[in-house]
């Protein structure tokens, strides 16, 4: 079997260290399956921490010019992306 290229440094040179998990020679990181999977998807955390889902509302607060508070609310979270 073919091990997956390192999610931490892109290194091609890892080996297995059990069914689940992997180990890297180039930069010593070690890890699993279920954090390759997760490497490859793109998720956006609100300032509590909260996944952000599409469809979720949301209100960004920015300081602008003179201390203006700028506020704007977007619907769908593709409207970020």
């Amino acid at each position: 079997m073919e091990t997956p290229k390192c999610i931490h440094c892109s290194s091609e040179y890892t080996y297995e260290l059990s069914d689940t998990s992997f180990g890297c020679s180039e930069c010593g990181n070690e890890f699993t399956l279920e954090e390759i999977e997760a490497a490859g998807k793109f998720i956006v955390l609100d300032s509590l921490g909260n996944e952000l889902e599409t469809g979720d509302d949301l209100v960004i607060v920015q300081k602008g010019k003179m201390n203006i508070l700028l506020i704007q609310k977007f619907r769908a979270l593709e409207q970020l992306l």
